[in-house]
């Protein structure tokens, strides 16, 4: 027993795992020689407790990612659904047994505890972490549904052959992409054309979407009412979810060359704000918007940019125009963000 606990202290002390930054903790569950260490101290306690039970190193690299998942819960398991809480909440609950396993000197009781948080956390994982999959494909989806859209509108023009094969070579990409992430279920969504929806998100979403559209409503009524405050605001929100998205200072000394929040500012307060103060800003936001996007949104982003061309010539309101460009911006700036996150997340974690 003694022997046992200074290999736990060696191989997997709590505070020291709690004290590793996900970066070292990430490098550590990737060192094949301690995941083999793990599962052979592993199986040495279960053998203590006269179990039938052994660890493999696929089950001791997801027994250890509980404590990733419980320590640096902000960056892998940072979506605010109930199913995301229960898996804090499974993973709190094996990191407290595996303890009490020791601290009650390897007990039947204790070790009946443990393995049953093991085997509830362990099904609870797989099926979380096919749901993050199917989660992270819907924007690669939404690409298939318009690249599709795109393709029968060309079928209708002359000489648009290229054009038609290029797109689905684009296609045949992002499909090969869905189909390495979330395997043949990501597919079948395609072929049936609906996006993964879960009820708990689902719910959430739906709230979500009614907030946001309540403040758009009142951000187009405060300019209505020529209210223009809120605009340097929306604007200096945007630059500062531009620096969390790109990790590039020249980028972010550019932005802030060529946005002036505090002249967008004086002429509100000078009674001067009209629309040719504001289009070269947004003008200008939509092309960067082109170099930290997919290339797979850049033909719509191009109809977002024809859009409020369309809407300025009209001479529309100075209201709907702004509405229309900020709340559709966000929503493009998240989605990049989205992507980003996602892409980092898999550049630091070995998938299981």
């Amino acid at each position: 027993m003694d022997n046992l606990k200074t290999q736990k202290s060696k191989l997997l002390n709590y505070n020291e795992l709690l004290s590793l930054s996900f970066d070292d903790f990430n490098k550590r569950i990737i060192d094949k020689s301690y995941i083999h260490n793990v599962t052979l101290f592993l199986n040495e306690v279960m053998k203590k407790v006269n179990t039938l039970y052994r660890f493999d190193n696929k089950t001791t690299k997801v027994f250890l990612m509980s404590y990733i998942i419980l320590f640096h819960s902000e960056i892998i398991n940072n979506r605010k659904d109930d199913f995301s809480q229960k898996l804090t909440l499974y993973t709190q609950k094996l990191a407290s047994s595996f303890e009490d396993l020791f601290k009650k000197n390897l007990s039947m009781k204790s070790y009946e505890i443990f393995h049953k948080n093991l085997r509830e956390y362990y099904l609870f994982f797989e099926e979380w972490k096919q749901r993050d999959a199917l989660i992270l494909i819907r924007p690669m989806l939404e690409t298939c549904f318009n690249i599709d859209l795109y393709i029968e509108q060309l079928k209708k023009t002359e000489n648009k052959e290229q054009d038609i094969l290029d797109l689905e070579r684009q296609k045949k990409r992002i499909l090969t992409n869905i189909r390495i992430l979330s395997g043949k279920s990501g597919l079948q969504f395609y072929k049936i054309k609906q996006l993964p929806i879960f009820l708990d998100e689902k719910i959430f979403s739906d709230t979500e979407k009614v907030v946001r559209k309540a403040f758009w409503d009142i951000f187009e009524e405060n300019l209505n009412e020529k209210k223009y405050k809120q605009v340097p605001d929306l604007l200096n929100d945007i630059k500062e979810l531009i620096k969390q998205i790109v990790n590039n200072e020249k980028f972010v000394v550019d932005f802030n060359n060529n946005i002036d929040i505090e002249l967008v500012s004086s002429t509100i307060d000078n009674n001067q704000f009209v629309v040719d103060n504001i289009k070269v800003y947004i003008y200008y936001l939509i092309n960067k918007l082109t170099e930290l996007q997919q290339p797979s949104e850049d033909k719509n982003t191009k109809t977002f940019l024809d859009n409020i061309n369309q809407m300025i010539d009209n001479n529309q309101d100075l209201g709907k125009i702004l509405r229309y460009f900020f709340e559709n911006f966000f929503e493009k700036l998240e989605k990049i963000k989205y992507v980003m996150s996602y892409i980092n997340k898999k550049n630091k974690i070995e998938t299981i």
